[in-house]
Parts: C-alpha cells; sequence; structure tokens
C-alpha cells in the first residue's frame, strides 16, 4: 500500500520561508542586544582624579616597578651563585678522584656516594 505523500506548494514554501527570514531576524536581534548590554558592562564609570592624586600614585608605582626590577636582578644572581657552586663541586669531586655519580648536598655543603640499588631476584 501506497500512501500518497503530500507535496509542498508554492504556499507552503512561502510560509516556511517567511518563519525562516522571522526566526533569523529574531536572532540577529537578540545578538546585537547582547552585544550592547555587554559595551554597556564595559563602559564603566570612570573616576577622576586630582593631579597630585595622580602622581602619589605614579611615585607610588615607579617604586614598585623599581623594586620588581631589583628582585628580577636578585634573583638571576642567585641563579648564578648556585650555577657556580655546582661547577665548584664538580671541579672538587674531579680534584679528589671521587665517581660522576657522587652527590653534593647544598645545604649542607657535603658529598656522599649515592646508594648502590640492589636488583631484586625472584
Amino acid at each position: 500500500m501506497n500512501t500518497p505523500t503530500p507535496e509542498l506548494n508554492t504556499k507552503d514554501i512561502r510560509t516556511v520561508a517567511y518563519i525562516f527570514l522571522i526566526a533569523t531576524i529574531a536572532v540577529i536581534l537578540c545578538l546585537f542586544w547582547a552585544a550592547r548590554s555587554i559595551n554597556a558592562q564595559e563602559k564603566a564609570k570612570e573616576y577622576k582624579l586630582s593631579e597630585v592624586q595622580l602622581l602619589k600614585l605614579q611615585v607610588v608605582q615607579k617604586d614598585a616597578f623599581l623594586l620588581k626590577a631589583q628582585i628580577q636582578d636578585l634573583q638571576r644572581q642567585f641563579g648564578d651563585k648556585i650555577a657556580d657552586l655546582q661547577r665548584t663541586a664538580e671541579k672538587i669531586k674531579l680534584e679528589n678522584g671521587w665517581p660522576p655519580e657522587t652527590a653534593f648536598d647544598m645545604d649542607s655543603l657535603k658529598f656522599s656516594a649515592t646508594p648502590v640499588k640492589e636488583e631484586k631476584k625472584q
């Protein structure tokens, strides 16, 4: 039994096109509304400072940036000194003829042999 399938006529196609057009316009309007409300949130009220207040903030900001630069320089110097300590420890191991796997503890300045791992027999 074959049931006849209803065919779409031009009136049906026009109706679907109108619905699609209205839905598209509604989506576009929603997107514009959302973008506008986001822009409104981004444009928060800006408070004005007096010239003296601005200068005070700029002085403190520059002091903070100078300290940050000094800290970064000290960190670099610290890294250099740690590397120097490691190189010196390596030279001492060579001078004393200790094996390369000899461990060096930077905190206690002590050298020790690394423990030998025993193989487990099954």
